[in-house]
């Protein structure tokens, strides 16, 4: 058996990034591709700053409404192979963290059904 040593060097656009999601679906070419987002509720577009006669000022934000804003990330794109790859490393990561966090075989159905219910609505 041969050994090859790999090492990691991140690029100029490597960055972290917060995701409360991912979207995406399969290429025309055949390849998997997602991008990850944040959610956060819609900030104002702009406001109204009223300034008083003894120069104090008061900012006043324009109403959004209920918005709820997914800002996409990172865009991923992946072969077969690397999707399937990449899934078995997520699972093993998953089941760490649930280990970590103690979180019985009762409560991972449970957090699992909710989830899967979401994602029907």
């Amino acid at each position: 058996m041969a050994e090859l040593k790999v090492e990691y060097e991140q690029s100029n656009f490597y960055r972290v990034v917060a995701a409360d999601g991912a979207y995406g679906g399969v290429t025309p070419r055949g390849r998997l591709q997602f991008s990850f987002y944040n959610e956060r509720g819609a900030g104002p577009l702009s406001s109204v700053l009223t300034v008083g006669p003894d120069g104090s000022a008061k900012e006043s934000p324009e109403p959004v409404g209920q918005v709820i804003v997914r800002e996409l990330e990172v865009n991923v794109t992946m072969d077969l192979s690397s999707a399937i790859n990449f899934s078995t490393w997520l699972a093993g990561k998953i089941a760490e963290l649930r280990s970590v966090l103690k979180v019985t075989d009762a409560e991972w159905a449970k957090y699992v059904q909710e989830i899967n219910e979401s994602l029907k609505r």
